[in-house]
């Protein structure tokens, strides 16, 4: 089992958006209460921010969630942003997972993919 901390975060500089800061390690057994987070969240604001800062592992479930995440903010006209992604345990399960690209897919014509390198 894994043990992972989501604590939903409203930043106050920014009028209507939500940082939910995550912590530990974030796999398949934790993701279905971070995606009931995600959802709650993305009904009540326009913008939404995932802080990775305190993951300490990560596996390809959460990572596919990150992605439809913004896949879908796209699609709803909704702002979605990852920070703290830097992190070279994060950007070496992303490279091993597959999930790094080069350009943003093609739905993506705001240029805000979360997983081109060199995007953290």
């Amino acid at each position: 089992m894994s043990d992972v901390s989501v604590r939903p975060e409203t930043i106050r500089e920014e009028a209507g958006s939500i940082t939910i800061s995550i912590t530990g390690q974030v796999d398949i057994f934790s993701i279905g209460g971070l995606l009931m987070q995600l959802s709650d969240t993305f009904k009540i604001t326009d913008e939404v921010i995932i802080d990775l800062s305190g993951v300490t592992e990560i596996d390809v479930a959460a990572l596919r969630l990150f992605c439809s995440c913004h896949c879908s903010s796209i699609f709803f006209n909704k702002e979605f942003r990852i920070t703290g992604q830097g992190r070279p345990a994060i950007w070496d399960a992303a490279a091993s997972a597959g999930c790094l690209r080069k350009s943003e897919c093609v739905i993506d014509s705001k240029h805000t993919c979360i997983w081109v390198r060199g995007a953290c």
